[in-house]
């Protein structure tokens, strides 16, 4: 199976996946910051972010950090809900997509003075101007997630075929796969109840084929005609039985681990 695999960079990056917001906290000489995260648990991202906490709860005595797990799948919905409810973490990473809004409602406190006195103000990346608003600055690149397709070198041998060069082999690789060894001939997130992976997965398509979701003036470009053909691909694949359906970005990377 060829399959779409996510890397959480562990460093000051950032892609579609996370930024670093401040909300609000008195200075004291005891307080407890809360911090909601999908990335707790998650393997050596998680360890590298459990040890920047231990480096600053012992930087700072009487300060420390309430670490609380959000599954990704849910994180979007449960945070706006807490929020909308004002239950308001401290610090919190967000999708890209979350930022625009929650600067709009008022929700986040601009990052300026603390990104003045950290002493890496030189070294943030020019994508922070996903998060600057009107000469105010409400996060910083957390992490990135770069793509990969992952290829399966067994199940393409069984089926006669080579590793793919473009649109057209990558589709007849995926179809010989499927008719000669049953196995699913393409992977990749689409499961809807989790919309960043399933938006995420188009937008390799999108882009890959000159379109996009929208212009920067913010026009919609569903309807045109290279995100109409990027889109009906996907749903080729899907139609056509050689990608499962519904399936989340852990269940489809543990089937490649399979060789499935």
């Amino acid at each position: 199976m060829l399959a779409r695999r996510y890397y959480q960079m562990k460093a000051l990056m950032t892609a579609a996946a996370a930024v670093l917001i401040a909300g609000t906290a008195a200075a004291q000489d005891s307080y407890t910051f809360r911090m909601p995260s999908w990335m707790w648990e998650e393997g050596i991202v998680g360890e590298w972010n459990k040890d920047r906490v231990a480096a600053f709860e012992a930087a700072n005595p009487g300060i420390s950090v309430d670490k609380t797990l959000i599954p990704n799948t849910h994180y979007e919905q449960t945070l706006i809900t807490q929020i909308a409810a004002g239950d308001v973490p401290d610090f919190m990473p967000v999708f890209t997509n979350m930022l625009a809004p929650m600067i709009d409602a008022g929700i986040l406190a601009p990052m300026d003075e603390c990104i003045e006195s950290s002493g890496f103000a030189d070294r943030i990346l020019p994508s922070v101007s996903f998060a600057q608003v009107d000469g105010h600055t409400y996060g910083v690149p957390l992490t990135m997630s770069p793509q990969s397709l992952l290829v399966n070198k067994q199940l393409l041998g069984a089926a006669g075929v080579g590793i793919p060069t473009n649109l057209d082999e990558f589709y007849a690789a995926a179809k010989a796969v499927k008719e000669t060894t049953g196995e699913f001939g393409y992977g990749f997130p689409n499961d809807t109840a989790s919309a960043i992976h399933v938006y995420i997965n188009s937008m390799h398509w999108l882009i890959g084929m000159g379109s996009d979701w929208s212009r920067p003036d913010g026009t919609i470009t569903a309807n045109d005609e290279a995100a109409v053909a990027a889109v009906s691909w996907i749903k080729r694949f899907l139609d056509e039985g050689l990608s499962p359906k519904g399936l989340g970005s852990k269940t489809v990377r543990q089937m490649f681990a399979d060789g499935k």
